[in-house]
């Protein structure tokens, strides 16, 4: 998951969830 490559997983997990919900 490219989620797990944001530095601030924690802060930056809505913004990683959102361009996964739009990737699909």
């Amino acid at each position: 998951m490219l989620c797990l490559s944001c530095r601030t997983y924690r802060h930056y997990y809505y913004l990683c969830t959102i361009k996964l919900y739009k990737k699909t």
